[in-house]
């Protein structure tokens, strides 16, 4: 049984919150606090706070995809790896993206394909076939 007060304070789940209606998304990901939820599309790239829920950030690539999206914390810094039917860049890179430079500042290439990225302050994890 609920109250009326606990239904208005659920309403944001009844909320339509998807990235662009022309994007599919491709990946989501909490961040480490699990305060943000990063989502990667054919378009580009979503950011949200979770309380209260919200778009903070969208960025469009110019119609490339990302097959992953990792936050640093709830810092500037994400790890963007290219996927999908037009990439943003090739599946076995991790760009090191600067969202107030809206630019990547760095980049790990590898012979495999990237299938996770996390981020830490210290660190940077990369998941590959054979390998992290």
């Amino acid at each position: 049984m609920t109250s009326s007060s606990s239904v208005d304070n659920n309403n944001w789940l009844d909320q339509d919150f998807s990235p662009a209606q022309s994007s599919s998304m491709l990946t989501a990901s909490f961040n480490q606090d699990g305060g943000c939820l990063s989502i990667g599309t054919q378009e580009g790239f979503e950011l949200f706070n979770l309380a209260p829920f919200q778009s903070s950030v969208q960025r469009n690539l110019g119609g490339k995809s990302l097959a992953r999206v990792e936050m640093l914390f709830r810092c500037n810094i994400l790890a963007l790896v290219g996927g999908g039917d037009n990439p943003y860049a090739p599946s076995h890179r991790v760009l090191i993206w600067d969202d107030h430079l809206q630019k990547a500042i760095g980049e790990l290439s590898f012979r495999q394909v990237v299938l996770n990225v996390q981020l830490r302050r210290d660190a940077i994890a990369v998941a590959l076939r054979d390998r992290v």
